[in-house]
């Protein structure tokens, strides 16, 4: 498998499209209306907030619970549902957000907060049927958050899982064939079906991980084009850089690879690493047929190598002492062309 190993994580990764929501719901009432029945609830919600801030939570309760009654749109079921929620009413703010997806039954932002609700409460398989329709969208990490723990929680084989979950959801209990061993559990994330749930993940994440091991499972079948779809244009490290210019190198899109390098040349990282990113670049820059920046990364890299071997405390890696060889010789021929092989 390509560079970095997948590490699935099953719980929190849908935080990034969540705060979004609950942001809009919380200042959303603070804008004026146009509407006198919009006006309303955001000037009770606002004394709903006063009583809270001020400790008075019987009277809170009280006053939210008839200003819920005005509650019309999306953004005001999820204004009644927040403060419900900081009332420590789970129940009445479930009730809130299935009372409004009675009316917004394919309101996105209403699926990703029950969702979220869902998990928090421990109720994956709903969660899981609740936020199926979030696939693909920018709340598409809170489905995927839901099927990776519903992956966890049931130890399931990626046959399980994506051939049973249409009859699992339609409340026909289905059993595995049998119990999942700690190395199964782990193993059935490197199943390709799991692309578009790390897809999903990355999307609203924006977590290269998640890409990542889409990608990774991609090139697994060969697809080298198809990983490079992954790509969410940025890279976090130096190890992120590689992994990704490798991706688009092996798919022949040499431009985008040397794009991924060279926005990763700044991260620090081992002198492994470093030489095998510089091998790289110089390859996309000889492939791209700019030849003096090739040689200029050639030298670069030389001099990098040279200086590792000198290092009393360190030897050369397997990589360094395959590498160097071919790019003296690649260098040489390049001065050779330039009828300066003094240097």
């Amino acid at each position: 498998m390509a560079h970095g190993a997948m590490k699935p994580c099953a719980r929190h990764i849908a935080l990034a499209a969540l705060c979004a929501i609950l942001f809009c719901s919380q200042f959303f009432f603070a804008a004026c209306s146009s509407h006198s029945e919009g006006a309303a609830i955001s000037t009770e919600l606002g004394f709903v907030d006063i009583l809270i801030g001020q400790g008075k939570t019987k009277e809170a309760m009280e006053l939210l619970q008839k200003t819920e009654k005005l509650a019309t749109t999306p953004l005001e079921s999820m204004g009644v549902y927040k403060r419900y929620v900081t009332l420590g009413e789970s129940d009445r703010a479930e009730k809130a957000l299935k009372k409004a997806l009675r009316k917004h039954k394919k309101d996105k932002q209403l699926l990703a907060v029950y969702g979220n609700f869902l998990l928090d409460q421990n109720k994956t398989k709903k969660a899981l049927k609740v936020t199926k329709p979030l696939s693909g969208t920018e709340y598409g990490s809170i489905y995927a958050e839901a099927f990776l723990s519903y992956a966890l929680e049931t130890g399931w084989s990626a046959d399980d899982l994506f051939g049973k979950t249409f009859f699992l959801l339609r409340g026909k209990k289905k059993n595995p064939d049998h119990t999942a061993t700690a190395k199964e559990k782990f193993e059935v994330f490197y199943d390709s079906r799991f692309v578009p749930i790390y897809l999903d993940a990355a999307r609203s994440t924006k977590l290269s991980r998640w890409a990542r091991n889409a990608a990774a499972l991609c090139m697994k079948e060969g697809n080298f084009a198809k990983a490079s779809e992954a790509y969410t244009g940025s890279v976090d490290s130096l190890e992120d850089s590689l992994f990704w210019g490798s991706v688009f190198y092996d798919a022949g899109h040499y431009t985008e690879s040397l794009e991924a390098l060279l926005a990763g040349d700044s991260f620090p990282g081992p002198v492994a690493l470093k030489i095998e990113h510089k091998a790289l670049e110089a390859d996309d820059y000889y492939l791209l047929e700019e030849d003096a920046a090739a040689e200029k990364i050639r030298s670069e890299l030389i001099d990098v190598i040279l200086a590792e071997s000198a290092n009393a405390n360190a030897g050369l890696t397997s990589y360094a002492k395959q590498v160097l060889p071919v790019v003296y010789v690649n260098s040489a021929m390049y001065l050779k062309s330039k009828n300066d092989l003094a240097k």
